[in-house]
């Protein structure tokens, strides 16, 4: 697709979307997001690097059919475009997206590489809920070749695939839990990348096969004790098994989780997993990664406690490994101030324990704009800082 012919239909949504907002519901909202990254952590005053971008969210509703832009604009020209459709026809529902990108190198100054907008995927979602079963078709049609960060080598190289996942879930009438999600050459559970924009379920090759069988079994009691499953099949390789079995015992809630990565070889477990939650405010967690009920070898115990002060959440996160000790700390603390919410996180890892970053966040709304600051502070000083700007509207 040229770029003039790919303008000229993005013209002609756009003038479609404004003839069409009197008789229509509009309502979105329009972000400027500004960050630095400094070229240098040596100096108070240092050269940076500057980047502003506009983010476009327009959802236009005309009779029950909804119609969807997002777009980015950053310096150098329009990064991304996702136009969608949604709607309900009788009991299925519809959602179908066209993908509009340039390529990105995706390093930390996400350089440009071709000044193209290139269509590379097309996604359609067809749910249907009959007789208390739900069923999800997600069929795509992707350039393999283009990803966030993109590989400089390929672009300009479009090839092309098609997958699809399905997904059907529901309850028996004792109240258990079923989920199956199939692959067919697609990977469900991976997040499909695009610059300023993700969505889960991606495509794998040019060779139309079975990828992956996944089936959560949920909701199953006996005796007080509640247990789940999860089994995962894919071609020419073992299945994988995870079987949780969780009760509580004088107020303290326990649950133990047995994995295996052949299920055909129960004897053989790939770990376990012992949690127990003391109280509503502090969790243990023992990961037994070789499953011989020992505190050994790649182990982990992760303690995480939640401190209520007055109107403020103090949440901290240790964890610790055998002969080393404690090998990462986290601790956030987030907390209501008079123009909004304010989260700090500092983190420390390594052995001997060191100090790794600090991150703030300070979100607030003021005159009707949505505004966040955000921060990260490294070991060698600023890592970047951005402003986002949201002017949300509705007619």
């Amino acid at each position: 697709m040229s770029k003039r012919v790919l303008a000229i239909a993005i013209a002609a949504l756009l003038v479609g979307g404004v003839y069409s907002v009197a008789n229509a519901g509009v309502e979105g909202d329009f972000c400027f997001d500004f960050y630095i990254i400094p070229q240098t952590q040596i100096a108070q005053v240092t050269k940076i690097d500057l980047n502003f971008e506009g983010l476009l969210n327009l959802d236009i509703t005309i009779s029950g059919l909804t119609i969807s832009t997002f777009m980015a604009f950053g310096m150098a020209g329009i990064e991304t475009a996702v136009f969608d459709l949604e709607t309900t026809i009788g009991f299925l529902d519809i959602y179908d997206e066209f993908w509009f990108s340039v390529p990105y190198a995706g390093d930390l100054k996400d350089t440009r590489l071709d000044d193209t907008l290139y269509f590379v995927k097309k996604r359609v979602s067809l749910t249907a809920t009959l007789g208390g079963l739900t069923v999800n078709s997600l069929i795509i049609f992707e350039d393999l070749n283009f990803t966030y960060p993109m590989d400089p080598a390929l672009v300009g190289t479009q090839e092309w695939a098609f997958g699809m996942c399905l997904t059907l879930s529901g309850q028996t009438v004792s109240g258990i839990g079923i989920k199956s999600l199939a692959g067919i050459n697609c990977e469900p559970q991976i997040p499909n990348e695009i610059k300023k924009y993700v969505a889960m379920g991606t495509v794998q090759t040019t060779e139309l096969g079975f990828t992956v069988e996944k089936i959560w079994i949920t909701g199953i009691e006996i005796a007080g004790i509640k247990i789940s499953n999860y089994t995962e099949f894919r071609p020419d390789q073992p299945i994988y098994n995870k079987m949780t079995f969780a009760t509580s015992i004088m107020g303290i809630s326990l649950s133990v989780a047995l994995a295996t990565t052949d299920i055909t070889n129960i004897g053989t477990l790939a770990g376990i997993t012992f949690t127990a939650a003391l109280s509503d405010y502090i969790t243990l967690t023992w990961v037994d990664k070789n499953a011989s009920l020992a505190f050994d070898d790649d182990d982990t115990i992760t303690v995480k406690a939640v401190f209520p002060i007055q109107t403020a959440t103090l949440t901290a996160t240790l964890t610790s490994r055998p002969l080393l000790g404690i090998t990462s700390a986290k601790f956030a603390l987030k907390l209501p101030v008079p123009v909004g919410t304010f989260t700090g996180t500092l983190t420390y890892g390594g052995s001997p324990l060191t100090w790794n970053k600090f991150d703030f966040v300070l979100a607030s709304t003021v005159g009707g704009l949505d505004v966040t600051l955000s921060a990260s502070f490294g070991l060698y000083g600023l890592n970047y800082a951005d402003v986002m700007i949201c002017v949300p509207f509705s007619a």
